[in-house]
């Protein structure tokens, strides 16, 4: 029966994804190193949100357990973000596409906005789910 269990639970762990395994085993902080040590070709990292466009990303952190922390040139785009953040309007979806994996937050509310450098902007997006595929 126990070697049944044993085998039940690897298969389990083999189904989840990479990610979400990586960061219930060791954590937020820990995941957060290991992407950061994952090299990765340019422009792979690309950020929609729905009804605003796409935005290559340049860089990327995972905040909680439905939040993730951006960075990107927002263009002409970075006056309309800021407005967003204080008046709390939400988005739909907003994946961010990185190294062949997906993140999906739904209900999508900006909870943080500060300028990094010119048209550069920092954003923590919180959702009322994020999905990694």
């Amino acid at each position: 029966m126990a070697t049944r269990t044993r085998r039940r639970h690897a298969e389990d762990v083999r189904t989840k994804d990479v990610l979400t395994t990586l960061q219930e085993s060791a954590g937020n902080q820990a995941t957060r190193r290991a992407l950061a040590r994952t090299p990765t070709a340019a422009a792979t990292h690309v950020m929609t949100m729905d009804g605003w466009g796409s935005y290559e990303i340049a860089s990327l952190q995972l905040e909680g357990n439905t939040s993730v922390k951006a960075t990107f040139d927002a263009g002409k785009d970075t006056s309309r973000l800021m407005q967003a953040a204080t008046e709390g309007r939400p988005i739909r979806h907003v994946t961010i596409s990185f190294s062949g994996r997906t993140i999906t937050l739904t209900d999508v509310v900006l909870t943080s906005f500060q300028i990094a450098d010119g048209t550069f902007v920092s954003v923590e997006l919180n959702g009322a789910t994020r999905v990694f595929e």
